[in-house]
């Protein structure tokens, strides 16, 4: 997420039962029932590396959870369109 979404949710958000953080896919910390990763993962420079880590951090029957558009046949990974960070300039 970006900043901007990262103080949002910190300030603006009503009381919700997850937690945000600007932190690498690679670096997290603690134990889940499930991680959800929302247009996320096709930025991991590593999906089975970011996989793995990432079911490590499961609770016994935890669920990773993942939706994303990955890119398209024909497109390329290193284009504006697939590197933006969706704030417009």
């Amino acid at each position: 997420i970006s900043e901007y979404q990262h103080k949002f949710i910190l300030t603006k958000l009503l009381r919700h039962n997850f937690g945000a953080s600007l932190k690498s896919y690679n670096d997290i910390e603690g134990q889940f029932d499930t991680i959800y990763s929302i247009e996320a993962l096709i930025h991991s420079t590593d999906f089975g590396r970011t996989l793995q880590i990432w079911s490590r951090r499961l609770n016994a029957g935890g669920l990773v959870v993942v939706i994303d558009d990955f890119i398209a046949k024909d497109v390329s990974e290193t284009t504006a369109e697939t590197q933006s960070d969706g704030v417009a300039s």
